[in-house]
């Protein structure tokens, strides 16, 4: 697989956070909004790596490596 096969099995996999849940309709994002997304995802993997912090979510992975996963799915989404 290439970045492009990556980025359209995490599009499939998460199209729903582009689409209004009453409406159906696309949800337009602006280029600033993205990047804030992939700072904060950045600045969550920093504050895990820091604390030495499992994930809340996924318990048996630490937050920094899910958070800068996270942060990839970001990416993905915006390029």
């Amino acid at each position: 697989m290439d970045l492009n096969d990556y980025a359209i099995e995490c599009h499939s996999a998460n199209k729903r956070w582009w689409q209004d849940p009453k409406t159906g309709r696309p949800i337009e994002r602006n280029f600033g909004e993205l990047i804030a997304l992939c700072h904060s995802e950045l600045s969550e993997a920093l504050e895990g790596n820091r604390k030495r912090l499992m994930d809340d979510k996924l318990p048996h992975r630490r937050q920094d490596e899910v958070e800068l996963v996270d942060c990839l799915i970001r990416i993905f989404d915006l390029a």
